[in-house]
């Protein structure tokens, strides 16, 4: 199985970081020394597929968007993605009194989804940045 090499450590790091842990604490919790964890974050190594599936057991990650780049960062179906993001982006708007159209609901819903698909979350302070952007 081919990795996209220059994007894996991206992947691999936003994994940790979503967890809050150093890599000393991370390849702990694998069960593995912190140099060979910063070794598989740096791409010294290539990570071993049993490692690859440790990861994405233990902290919830789609084993194709760790080793791929495809689909989400956590296992979870798009279509409850999109329905989140309809509902916030609705319900943000709603108590600010604002109309969207249809163009621009669609717009920060794929915003909303592109994130979450990328980085696994979006903080509230991205959110309400991005949608007082919009208005």
């Amino acid at each position: 199985m081919s990795i996209k090499s220059s994007q894996f450590s991206e992947r691999l790091l936003a994994v940790r970081k979503r967890t809050g842990l150093s890599q000393a604490d991370f390849g702990k919790k694998l069960g593995i020394s912190d140099r060979a964890y910063k070794n598989y974050e740096l791409e010294i190594r290539k990570i071993p597929t049993d490692i690859a599936k440790l990861i994405c057991r233990e902290f919830d990650v789609d084993i194709r968007w760790l080793l791929l780049g495809e689909g989400f960062i956590k296992s979870q179906v798009l279509g409850d993605v999109v329905e989140a993001a309809v509902l916030e982006t609705r319900a943000y708007f709603t108590e600010k009194d604002v109309s969207l159209s249809p163009k621009q609901e669609a717009k920060i819903v794929r915003f909303l989804v592109q994130q979450f698909e990328e980085h696994g979350s979006i903080s509230e302070e991205a959110k309400r940045n991005f949608f007082d952007a919009v208005v």
